[in-house]
């Protein structure tokens, strides 16, 4: 049976040198990935209003309306035909515990449902969480993700994030800390990505929402050096894992964003073992295909129940360097905002 190594373990070896092979990984030049690299030109956000990018802001608790009617909203705001062939959800799940720390199951298999009615022929719900071995099946297992499988008829896949065999190389010359950045590569294979995210309160990010949620896309090193830079070098450390949050986004890419607001974690996080605390009735879900205006408008969500979080410190650097990579639009103002309550 595989060893449990938790986040704290894998960081501690990274530090001692027992798996330096994953960080020849993480610079590139590991044959540990199958493909050649490939490089990203222009985001393309094709969920608009005119011109300007699409929020849509459903309130209420009932998520299988609140779903239908969401992705209803968006599609139809799509600028050019979307493909039937593969579709890939990205839950949270970022530890073994239930929402609002991990995302809600109700919410997936109704996001399955509505593709396969919409056409979606090849369905996967899968992430790679902070864990390695049977840790990330215990997850999916404790969550209720497996039953998916039977009762959504969809793909399910606990990735495990030190294999990178099951990654793709991806790049983007301006990029500032990462000049090759390993993605999963159902991901990259993907006619349409969905990325299911929710407000929470990080030790160490401060705030993570959709753009920080595409961590769970990239092959683990990537995102360990980041921590490990936080403990050796705090203020550079911390610009380093900024910019490297918005890089795994760039590379990652995806093209739809749900993010969950019934419930948020205020205080701290990414769970409660960190310190999270459960607000409720909050009320709100909230669909784009801008990572950058989705995480603007949750930052003020969170700064409204948290009076301990500042939107203006770390959050504003990283939808700043967002911005300058082309992600998305910040500024609330230029962004088409459609609000209704079911």
């Amino acid at each position: 049976m595989k060893s449990k190594i938790t986040r704290r373990d894998f960081i501690s070896g990274l530090i001692r040198g027992s798996i330096s092979a994953g960080l020849a990984a993480a610079s590139g030049s590991s044959l540990a990935c199958r493909s050649s690299i490939k490089s990203v030109g222009d985001f393309d956000n094709i969920f608009k209003s005119g011109d300007n990018p699409l929020l849509i802001i459903i309130r209420g608790m009932n998520i299988d309306k609140i779903i239908e009617k969401g992705l209803s909203l968006l599609l139809e705001s799509a600028q050019r035909k979307i493909k039937t062939d593969k579709l890939f959800i990205k839950p949270n799940a970022t530890g073994n515990e239930p929402y609002p720390v991990t995302t809600d199951i109700a919410l997936l298999r109704k996001t399955a449902d509505f593709f396969r009615n919409y056409g979606m022929e090849k369905i996967t719900v899968s992430d790679n969480p902070s864990y390695w071995g049977i840790l990330t099946r215990k997850i999916f297992k404790d969550q209720g993700y497996f039953t998916l499988k039977k009762e959504a008829g969809v793909k399910v896949l606990p990735r495990d994030p030190g294999i990178g065999f099951t990654y793709r190389k991806i790049r983007n010359p301006r990029w500032k800390e990462n000049p090759v950045i390993m993605v999963n590569k159902d991901i990259v294979e993907a006619d349409l990505f969905i990325n299911t995210a929710i407000p929470k309160r990080h030790h160490e990010a401060d705030f993570t929402c959709a753009l920080k949620n595409n961590f769970g896309s990239i092959y683990d090193p990537f995102r360990t050096q980041a921590h490990i830079r936080m403990e050796t070098d705090k203020e550079k450390g911390q610009d380093f894992f900024d910019r490297t949050i918005v890089e795994c986004a760039d590379a990652a890419r995806p093209h739809i964003n749900i993010i969950d607001a019934r419930s948020i974690l205020i205080k701290s996080g990414p769970g409660l073992r960190a310190g999270g605390v459960v607000q409720d009735e909050v009320n709100e879900v909230i669909f784009s295909g801008d990572m950058v205006a989705a995480d603007a408008y949750c930052s003020e969500l969170m700064e409204r129940y948290d009076n301990s979080f500042n939107p203006r410190k770390r959050i504003k650097k990283q939808l700043n360097y967002a911005q300058e990579l082309g992600l998305g639009i910040a500024d609330l103002s230029k962004i088409e905002i459609l609000e209704l309550s079911l």
